[in-house]
C-alpha cells in the first residue's frame, strides 16, 4: 500500500493507524502519510485565512 492509498483513506474516514494495525504497513509508510496529511490541513486551513482575508478586504473596499 502506497502513502496515496493512505491519504485517501483518511479523507475517507478512515483511521490510518488503525489501518496499519490490520495491514503491513511500515512505520516509515505511515509516518510519510501522516506528514501528508497534516501538509494537506495546513493548506487547506492557509487557503481559508487568505480567502477570509481576501473577503474581508472585498468589503472594505466596496463600502
Amino acid at each position: 500500500m502506497n502513502i496515496d492509498s493512505l491519504v485517501r483513506m483518511h479523507h475517507r474516514g478512515y483511521d490510518v493507524k488503525e489501518i496499519s494495525t490490520q495491514l503491513e504497513i511500515t512505520e516509515e509508510q505511515l509516518a510519510a502519510a501522516s506528514r501528508k496529511i497534516e501538509n494537506i490541513e495546513k493548506a487547506k486551513r492557509l487557503n481559508r485565512t487568505q480567502h477570509s482575508q481576501a473577503d474581508f478586504a472585498m468589503r472594505l473596499t466596496y463600502r
